[in-house]
């Protein structure tokens, strides 16, 4: 895997460069609509951010037009960033930051069937689950502090939106993905803590 970064390691940077960062909740949203014109999706993107942030000073988002069952949507997948070198860095197209879900979604999203899925990695002592549907990510959850508990009450969750336990899978330290039935995933581990 390349090098993940932290957005607060980030220096101010000079040249051009694609920078894969950890740690980082990604907040997504969906606006059923269907807009060609760059500048009015870009006003309604900013009138909905508005809304939901008040202050979007340090939110970066990435908006994709996707289309689910049938519907025309707008996914917004926004992300915080305190740092003004970087906001600034990204708005005039000198760096670009990579959320490490969606690096491993592009990574692994052909080997996924297009039915509901959840995927399913650990980096450093976080979890990370990406819930994909028809191979995009359709919402995304990090937990820092993981034990059984924990994810018992978010298992309930997963499976409600996979449908079928076969369709969870966990991407081990080898990085190749597994189709794998999570309550075995941790219910052989001897501590509440999951280690990978």
């Amino acid at each position: 895997m390349k090098k993940i970064y932290k957005i607060s390691e980030l220096k101010p940077l000079r040249r051009k460069r694609s920078y894969i960062i950890a740690d980082e909740d990604i907040y997504i949203d969906r606006l059923e609509i269907n807009i060609k014109d760059k500048e009015k999706k870009l006003e309604i993107i900013r009138d909905h951010l508005t809304e939901l942030f008040d202050d979007i000073s340090d939110i970066i988002f990435h908006a994709e037009n996707i289309k689910l069952n049938k519907k025309n949507f707008l996914f917004l997948y926004c992300i915080r960033c305190s740092n003004d070198e970087i906001v600034k860095s990204i708005s005039k197209g000198k760096i670009k930051l990579i959320p490490i879900q969606f690096y491993v979604h592009k990574k692994y999203k052909n080997k996924l069937k297009k039915e509901n899925c959840a995927m399913i990695f650990e980096k450093d002592d976080s979890l990370y689950v990406n819930f994909i549907k028809d191979k995009k990510i359709y919402d995304s959850s990090i937990f820092r502090e993981y034990t059984k508990g924990i994810l018992d009450k978010r298992l309930v969750e997963i499976e409600d939106f996979v449908g079928d336990k076969k369709n969870i899978f966990f991407i081990n330290n080898k990085n190749k993905l597994n189709r794998y039935d999570f309550h075995e995933f941790y219910s052989k581990m001897n501590v509440d803590r999951i280690e990978g």
